[in-house]
């Protein structure tokens, strides 16, 4: 098993921007994320607040990746 980084926000937001997911809406604290697919990620903006690595796991497996695709997409 790979190693998951702690991420803010933005970085995560960078991150999927990377692969092809951009942000359609934002409801109260949480930005909607969508891919050319349809497929729809929320995700929590909590500016001095770290996505926990169970969150990350969580959205690495809606995004259908595995870690190492996701590490590498954070490598870009």
């Amino acid at each position: 098993m790979s190693y998951l980084p702690i991420l803010k926000f933005r970085e995560l937001e960078k991150i999927l921007k990377k692969l092809n997911y951009h942000p359609v809406r934002q409801k109260g604290s949480h930005v909607l994320f969508e891919n050319a697919t349809g497929a729809i990620l929320s995700v929590p903006n909590h500016p001095k607040k770290t996505i926990g690595k169970g969150l990350l796991r969580q959205f690495i497996r809606d995004m259908e990746l595995t870690n190492e695709e996701f590490l590498a997409a954070m490598k870009k």
